[in-house]
């Protein structure tokens, strides 16, 4: 989505699961200039999204699906481009929810693809995997 794209949205989200957005297209929604994240993650649920991933770059992402808004951390990366970063969080996070996890969880697996995109210069990491994936998340957890 663009902060444009994001001014064209309907003023109720009802029909909408999960609506994935950033902080400054959740402004530009909003016609809010500037607002902490779990304020704009907030907004969105009470224009009726069922769940909200609200990113913000280096500093994570709220989630929240009405009863919480859980922050999920970014992952630590060193950056080669930003390209497809945003579209393997998304993937990944549907990925996760459509077996089962819950949001947060599934989130957290889009951060890990997300990080994973960001260490290579192509918008679609060629070696991406289940197994890289699990590779990433063991190495972390060590």
């Amino acid at each position: 989505m663009s902060e444009p794209k994001a001014q064209r949205l309907p003023g109720r989200l009802d029909p909408v699961d999960v609506l994935f957005i950033n902080e400054g297209e959740a402004c530009a929604y909003l016609g809010a200039g500037s607002a902490p994240p779990e304020e704009l993650a907030a907004a969105l649920l009470a224009r009726g999204a069922r769940s909200v991933v609200l990113t913000g770059g280096d500093r994570g992402m709220i989630c929240g699906d009405g009863a919480s808004l859980i922050h999920v951390p970014a992952i630590p990366v060193a950056r080669v481009c930003a390209t497809g970063a945003g579209d393997a969080l998304v993937a990944g996070t549907l990925w996760r929810l459509i077996a089962g996890d819950s949001l947060y969880d599934a989130a957290r697996t889009g951060a890990e693809l997300a990080a994973l995109t960001l260490q290579t210069d192509r918008s679609v990491r060629a070696d991406l995997s289940p197994g890289l994936l699990n590779r990433q998340i063991a190495a972390r957890s060590l």
